[in-house]
């Protein structure tokens, strides 16, 4: 697993989370609606391969720990409030710069 394909999949993760609060934030979309997206996001983040090779594959695993209910279906798991993630994205942002893969979002959802 490559540190840079670690990153295009949290950018993944940050794309829905990005999305989902431009458009709660803008009306376009209800809170409810934006859990479920945050819990996809969490699925998608616990999916994410690591190595255990590299000091970001490390923390990735250690969030990955911190989000263990985020199983389809689950409700209680999202990412967006908690401590984990919080805490790990800074650490993740510059892990990814220094692997040359930055963090990257897109924005889709319109008005």
């Amino acid at each position: 697993m490559r540190d840079a394909e670690t990153c295009a999949a949290i950018s993944d993760v940050l794309t829905i989370l990005f999305n989902t609060e431009a458009a709660v934030r803008d009306g376009r979309m209800e809170a409810h609606e934006q859990r479920s997206w945050d819990r996809l996001a969490a699925r998608i983040m616990d999916r994410t391969p690591v190595s255990g090779e590299t000091a970001l594959s490390q923390t990735v695993a250690d969030l990955q720990q911190s989000i263990l209910d985020s199983v389809p279906g689950a409700l209680g798991t999202t990412l967006t409030g908690t401590d984990a993630w919080a805490t790990a994205l800074p650490t993740i942002r510059e892990q990814c710069i220094q692997a040359g893969a930055e963090l990257s979002t897109e924005g889709f959802v319109g008005g």
